[in-house]
Formats: C-alpha cells, sequence, structure tokens
C-alpha cells in the first residue's frame, strides 16, 4: 500500500478489489477459495492505496496525528487523514507557485514548512490554512531540502549548495553557509543537536558545529 500518482491516461489497467459476494457458493468448500475468504475477511493492518491528481515530490507524517502531507509538483500541498478502514483528503492548501521540493511538519505539528522551486521557504497553519512565515526569495536557487530542529528553528538547502538556519520568530535566516557547489541532497543532526551534516550531489558530506557557529 502507499501514495501513488495518476494512472498514465488511457490505460485500461482497472484496479481489481477482492470481493466476497463474487464467490459462487459451490465453490466455498474449495481449499484455494477459503484461504481467499479468509484473507478477505481478515482486517486490514495498513490503510489502502492513495491516488492524487498530480505528481508527487514529497511526503512527511504528522508528528502525533493520523495526517499524512503530500507536496506537489504543481506547488500545493494536500493533507491526508488516514486509517485502515478509509482515507480522506481532506485539504489542499495552494502555496507555492513552482513545484514543493521538500515539506515537513513542525515539532508540535502545528505548522508546515515547505521549500520550493520558486524560492521560497513557506511556513503554513494546517488548521487555518494561513501563513505564520513567507520567506520569499529565502535562497537564490531551488530550496531542495528542509530540516527541522525543533520548535523554533529549521534548515533549508538548495540546487546551488547553500545551507541556511532559520528561526520562525525572525525574518531573515540567522545563519548561513556555502562550503559546496552542488544540490544538497540531505541534511541530518546528532541527538545531542551539536553538529549538523550534510550531503550534496557532488559527493561530499560536510558537518558543522551549530552550537558553536
Amino acid at each position: 500500500s502507499g501514495v501513488r500518482a495518476p494512472r498514465n491516461a488511457g490505460s485500461d489497467e482497472e484496479e481489481y478489489e477482492p470481493n466476497i459476494n463474487n464467490i459462487k457458493e459451490e465453490e466455498e468448500d474449495d481449499e484455494t477459495v477459503k484461504a481467499i475468504i479468509q484473507a478477505i475477511k481478515k482486517p486490514r493492518t495498513v490503510p489502502k492505496d492513495i491516488e492524487l491528481d498530480e505528481f508527487i515530490t514529497d511526503i512527511t507524517f504528522h508528528p502525533t496525528e493520523d495526517i499524512l502531507a503530500a507536496g506537489l509538483i504543481n506547488g500545493d500541498i494536500q493533507l491526508i487523514k488516514y486509517s485502515n478502514e478509509e482515507n480522506e483528503i481532506y485539504k489542499t492548501m495552494e502555496v507555492h507557485t513552482k513545484a514543493c521540493r521538500d515539506i515537513e511538519f513542525s515539532d508540535c505539528g502545528k505548522y508546515i514548512i515547505s521549500g520550493s522551486k520558486d524560492l521560497s521557504i513557506m511556513v503554513t497553519d494546517i488548521e487555518t490554512e494561513k501563513l505564520k512565515k513567507f520567506y520569499d526569495g529565502a535562497h537564490t536557487d531551488s530550496v531542495n531540502k528542509i530540516f527541522v530542529l525543533d520548535e523554533n528553528v529549521f534548515f533549508s538547502g538548495d540546487d546551488s549548495g547553500h545551507l541556511k538556519m532559520w528561526d520562525m520568530r525572525t525574518n531573515e535566516a540567522i545563519f548561513s553557509l556555502h562550503e559546496v557547489e552542488d544540490q544538497i541532497t540531505a541534511i541530518a543532526t546528532n541527538e545531542a543537536q551539536k553538529v549538523l551534516i550534510f550531503t550534496s550531489s557532488d559527493g561530499y558530506l560536510t558537518s558543522v558545529n551549530i552550537g558553536a557557529r
């Protein structure tokens, strides 16, 4: 099971959902059919597949609730309530003018932080759908990675190797670094949150002592 983008247009493929009502009475004694019936009657242990209308660029789970967020190539973010019984796409937030590259929930789960090809970073309240922060022109190249450090602080990386540190209580980046020349592909920190590492498409793994920045 998973999140799926649309099938190819014109495809003849049809999704087959096993249905106990399709099994004839005279077949119910067959061992294979018995196994099928037993499998159908078993409660689901994972949600059903979710199909969205746009290409999915990134996904992230809410830290405390059964909510999944999907960033889309058209710049929107969709919020999905999921369970083993049913899924519901309950919000579509029109956030960016170009593709979402990376999305992350804040530690509290109240906000979603998104980086985009449109060079901006947005912090959106998922309940009101209003912007808490709009960092227009946050980078000079497409924002490719977002990494949440704590309730207020997060990092971003772009396609030209720039790393920036942000505090949602301020309007500008509080730290900036340009150690590599290619796309930043991943950002992580150790448990003590003193050392940050990031990787880039040119093959480097760079470490930063953020406690002594």
